[in-house]
């Protein structure tokens, strides 16, 4: 009889988050100090009293942990849920493209420090980067103009957000499937 091979289950959010901790050899205290977050939630996450955290402090912990490729995405993900009308449920992906490139422009600078720059209210600011929120083309680039970024990195936040470059600087290769669809879809065409 040929031996069943058992998968191992995928590991919950807070088996993953101690994993990673104890690899960057940070203590609790300095994990929740990094990321600006209580050391209770971090214990909390570790021991399955907390099941997921909100966007905002899995996408904190896992840029204290300094995660980046597939580990940033499986920490994210797995990590993410959503509180909608006092419920919460899991999203299928991470952030989308253009609240993961806001994440990445604001590096350590506070969600009011940056709306601050972009001339935005900070709780729009907040649900853009959590991606409750689709910006208008004039929002993006206000937001790029204010921010001091240049062609390249404006085009990319508005192919993020869907819609059409300033310019051609971006190559169609570059472009997230997902944007190319929205692209699609706003000029009428089938995706």
């Amino acid at each position: 009889m040929a031996a069943l091979e058992v998968a191992a289950p995928e590991p919950t959010f807070g088996e993953l988050l101690r994993r990673y901790r104890t690899r960057a050899r940070l203590s609790q205290q300095a994990l929740s100090e990094s990321a600006g977050v209580a050391c209770s939630t971090v214990a909390d996450f570790e021991q399955g009293i907390r099941g997921r955290p909100m966007r905002e402090t899995a996408w904190r912990l896992a840029s204290a942990l300094a995660l980046s490729g597939s580990e940033l995405d499986r920490f994210v993900s797995l990590g993410l849920t959503h509180a909608i009308n006092g419920r919460t449920r899991s999203p299928s992906a991470a952030a989308p493209p253009f609240a993961a490139l806001l994440l990445a422009h604001r590096g350590d600078a506070s969600q009011m420090a940056m709306a601050c720059r972009a001339g935005i209210q900070s709780s729009w600011w907040a649900r853009l980067e959590a991606g409750e929120r689709q910006p208008s083309r004039t929002m993006v680039e206000r937001i790029a103009s204010r921010l001091g970024l240049g062609a390249v990195e404006r085009d990319r936040l508005l192919v993020a957000a869907g819609f059409a470059p300033a310019w051609t600087v971006l190559l169609y290769a570059e472009w997230p499937d997902a944007a190319i669809t929205r692209l699609m879809a706003r000029a009428g065409g089938a995706a």
